[in-house]
């Protein structure tokens, strides 16, 4: 829209912001809540109930400023004060009353530095107390980094944050969600890589005893088949003594000469050594 159009949304029929004693907090145009707002269901016989967990010091300041950027010569997301507490319930306002793409930006700022490095105590303190939805989302997240630096014993100071738990219930209890959560997992991967580890002890040896079962059958058949082959020369002797035997005898009934095999034979059979 033009500036001049914009300029236009502030004038005509106004719309009425109470709070949820139903004290007046504010008079708003109504073309521009249209324009601007995206929770149209809030307005009912032209009033928006402010909820009550909102700041609403921040809501006349977002009222006022959503005035002052319909005037300005462009439109832009509304910048943060760099105080936690306030920029916080500012962004919840604006989450609340449907005007969030203005101060997204503010929500994402904080979310990334709670997310990247170790809150204050200052800033713990103002986060755990804004008690509404974006600020349970960002206090939700700093619990968890907190919870994890804490637990891989990363926090400087340890035992005075330990102190400092004592005193403040909530984020205590985050964290200690946060702890018992991580020792899950860690238990839990400890158990698995216990559990590899037993299988690649059971597989090493049942591997072993196939191979050693494998050279056990190797051996039997070599055992065997050298059996065999003994068996097979016996044999194969005894036939060819029991020729000897026979030639022997045939000779020896004729009265003809012994061969060396065949005086071997003599010798064994009657046992007394012959000439050949």
């Amino acid at each position: 829209m033009s500036r001049r159009d914009r300029a236009l949304l502030t004038q005509g029929k106004l719309i009425t912001f109470i709070d949820h004693r139903g004290n007046n907090v504010m008079e708003f145009p109504l073309a521009l809540f249209h324009a601007a707002f995206s929770r149209k269901d809030l307005l009912v016989d032209n009033k928006i109930v402010v909820p009550q967990e909102l700041d609403i010091v921040q809501v006349k300041r977002l009222l006022s400023l959503m005035m002052k950027v319909a005037m300005a010569s462009h439109v832009s997301e509304l910048p943060p004060t760099e105080n936690t507490y306030v920029d916080l319930q500012f962004h919840s306002a604006a989450e609340a009353l449907g005007m969030s793409s203005f101060t997204q930006n503010i929500f994402g700022l904080y979310f990334k530095r709670v997310n990247n490095k170790v809150a204050t105590v200052p800033n713990i303190e103002a986060i755990a107390a804004v008690t509404t939805p974006p600020g349970n989302k960002i206090f939700k997240q700093m619990s968890y980094k907190l919870g994890i630096e804490y637990f891989e014993h990363k926090i400087a100071n340890r035992d005075d944050f330990e102190r400092y738990l004592q005193t403040n219930s909530r984020l205590r209890d985050a964290v200690n969600e946060v702890v018992a959560h991580k020792q899950v997992a860690v238990d839990r991967q400890r158990q698995n890589e216990e559990s590899r580890l037993a299988f690649v002890e059971r597989e090493r040896k049942r591997e072993d005893e196939a191979r050693y079962e494998a050279q056990r059958e190797e051996r039997n058949k070599a055992d065997k088949a050298e059996k065999e082959f003994e068996k097979f020369k016996r044999e194969e002797r005894k036939k060819k003594d029991a020729g000897f035997v026979k030639a022997m005898l045939e000779k020896k009934r004729l009265g003809q000469k012994l061969n060396a095999e065949e005086a071997r034979a003599h010798e064994k059979h009657f046992g007394k050594a012959v000439p050949y």
